[in-house]
């Protein structure tokens, strides 16, 4: 139960913040994401949003799905990659808002990507939808 209600909350969080990323790239045109962005371009200033985001593009970078340019900076910047996958991802999804039972893009879609190998990290070999 416990592991079902921690998938369940992963995915909102995920689905969430990417989101997010859709609106942020929507109006900054470039991929090159940090966490201060959503305070900048959605003027959402809660620290827990921002830190969910900061983190949600952290596991992008374990998941192979974004690279961290930093640069020597202390704010953490990250490059959405590969270029391609994401603007497609983003003019799709834009449209559909994950719905993702009837989507074309479901083999290579960053979120389903994303949630599996984030799973297979935290829960094993072994995961579940």
């Amino acid at each position: 139960m416990r592991k079902k209600l921690g998938r369940i909350i992963l995915r909102k969080i995920l689905r969430q913040n990417l989101t997010y990323l859709m609106k942020i790239y929507e109006r900054k045109k470039n991929l090159i994401m940090k966490a201060q962005d959503l305070r900048i371009y959605l003027e959402i200033d809660d620290i827990g949003s921002l830190t969910y985001f900061g983190r949600t593009l952290s596991l992008l970078s374990k998941t192979g799905l974004a690279e961290k340019i930093n640069n020597g900076n202390r704010i953490k910047k990250y490059m959405l990659k590969p270029r391609g996958l994401w603007i497609r991802y983003f003019e799709i999804c834009r449209k559909r808002r994950f719905e993702c039972k009837n989507c074309f893009f479901k083999s290579s879609c960053p979120y389903l990507i994303a949630v599996r190998k984030i799973e297979r990290e935290i829960y094993g070999a072994k995961h579940g939808s």
